[in-house]
């Protein structure tokens, strides 16, 4: 049977479809009601109002009005899960050698290194994040909320872009901007670093150097290194696994190495493959 066509000057002008609108623009959907729920407690209202012979096509516009009430009160609900007074809070660590990735309420996506903790409280109008060790962020834009990192080293401020933080503790603090844009905050004076550019902390200078996101690549199902140099290798492995390596007895620091290893390798296991391809001696002194 083919359904009857509706037009929206005959819907508008249907009195059983005007009582439904009616009923539908004025009713208020609770956050504690469950769709199911929300459509009984609608479905209760309207029937001793609606005809009890309505054509099928109709009952599918009346649906559709209905659908778009309780989905309105659904996306209000989750847009006010925090606000200025009632603040979303909570804190995210890795362990040593530990890769985790999670995502925000907002959206934001969050990479963390080994041996780092992302504390945030998110707010109607802020976003704030406090670091300690490395992560990545993929921010979801909001103009309403800036989206702030402080570190014992310095601050980053954005709006929406993708970026790395390196902020490990008794080290300087380094920014790299994969895409968007980032304002770095040390001391008295601030850069605003774009697509390609990074930035450094030296005491209490701030640089910009030369970004370099192709030798050491610490994100995904590996950590890889492609023609790195030793001394860069040593770094990132003491940042993931929070250890101190004994390079005192290296040959050259101009060594390059290049190597993928499973995000769940050891340290040991890491560095006597490197010692074999390198033949270097390359130790782990002691726990930081």
């Amino acid at each position: 049977m083919k359904n009857e066509e509706i037009n929206k000057n005959e819907l508008h002008h249907d009195p059983e479809f005007k009582e439904i609108w009616d009923l539908a623009s004025s009713y208020t959907y609770s956050e504690s009601d469950q769709n199911d729920e929300a459509w009984s407690k609608f479905k209760a209202e309207i029937q001793p109002k609606a005809k009890m012979k309505v054509s099928y096509s109709r009952l599918l516009a009346y649906a559709a009005v209905v659908s778009i009430f309780i989905l309105s009160g659904v996306v209000l609900y989750n847009m006010n899960q925090y606000s200025k007074e009632h603040p979303l809070a909570a804190t995210q660590n890795t362990m040593a050698g530990e890769f985790k990735e999670f995502k925000l309420p907002d959206g934001t996506t969050i990479t963390m290194n080994g041996a780092s903790s992302v504390s945030y409280e998110l707010t109607e109008n802020a976003r704030k994040i406090k670091l300690s060790g490395q992560a990545h962020f993929e921010v979801a834009p909001n103009k309403n909320a800036p989206f702030s990192i402080v570190t014992p080293k310095g601050s980053v401020t954005v709006l929406g872009t993708g970026f790395d933080v390196v902020a490990y503790p008794n080290k300087e603090m380094s920014v790299s901007v994969n895409h968007g844009k980032v304002k770095v905050q040390h001391d008295n004076k601030q850069l605003i670093l774009t697509k390609g550019m990074s930035a450094i902390t030296n005491n209490s200078d701030l640089n910009s150097v030369e970004m370099d996101s192709t030798t050491v690549i610490w994100r995904g199902q590996f950590i890889e290194f492609n023609n790195a140099n030793l001394s860069k290798v040593c770094t990132a492995l003491e940042n993931k696994y929070n250890v101190q390596l004994d390079k005192s007895n290296l040959k050259s620091q101009n060594l390059q190495f290049t190597g993928k290893f499973k995000q769940n390798a050891t340290i040991d296991e890491i560095c006597n493959v490197i010692n074999t391809a390198l033949k270097v001696n390359l130790t782990r002194k002691s726990a930081k």
